[in-house]
């Protein structure tokens, strides 16, 4: 927010997702995940997910029971407007999924070792200040277009309009340039650095 109290998606977001929006005029529009269908969502996302990263160094396919297992165990967490969609003409090219941090909870309930833990957990989740982004994915041929500012801006919108404060990025890796790239194109900062070393055994 600014000092007006007026609230500004940051480093000109939202001009671009209105560009965006007239460049394509019409044919491109963001939809919200649909739990009703969650296999059939999981797949969708899966696809955009795996041709997304395939030129990453190491990149391994999430295959479907693991991609599966996984968005089962955060199923209580998932929220429709914080699983967006972009679709052109009519197919669906990028998805992001943020949550929010339960973690920030967490920290007030002793490893839910008593069953009072539980109310703790329910109570601290009411109110939780900021909202963890983990996946951003978009198929290579819409890349430099623009259409991940959309997914950007619905999201920045609805953590405004849901009370949220903060937006954790997650973590990216140096080898993801794309990413790294745009976190810094819209004010993000460094809170945490990870380092991984190899030793040859033998």
């Amino acid at each position: 927010m600014d000092e007006k109290g007026v609230f500004h998606v940051p480093h000109d977001i939202e001009r671009i997702a209105e560009y965006v929006q007239r460049r394509y005029n019409g044919r491109c529009r963001i939809r919200l995940g649909d739990l009703h269908d969650l296999e059939g969502e999981l797949e969708v996302a899966r696809d955009i997910y795996n041709r997304s990263l395939a030129t990453l160094p190491g990149f391994t396919p999430e295959r479907k029971e693991e991609w599966r297992r996984m968005a089962l165990a955060i199923r209580p967490l998932l929220d429709p407007e914080l699983a967006p969609f972009v679709e052109v003409n009519g197919v669906a090219v990028a998805f992001g999924l943020a949550l929010p941090d339960v973690n920030q909870a967490l920290l007030h309930c002793d490893g839910l070792r008593a069953p009072w833990d539980y109310l703790k957990l329910w109570w601290y989740s009411r109110h939780l200040p900021g909202i963890s982004f983990k996946i951003m994915a978009l198929l290579p041929e819409y890349r430099e277009h623009g259409l991940d500012a959309l997914i950007y801006n619905h999201i920045a919108q609805t953590c405004f309009r849901r009370g949220y404060r903060w937006v954790d990025l997650s973590l990216t890796g140096d080898d993801n340039p794309m990413t790294n790239k745009l976190a810094q194109r819209i004010g993000a900062v460094v809170d945490k650095r990870y380092r991984i070393y190899e030793l040859a055994i033998g």
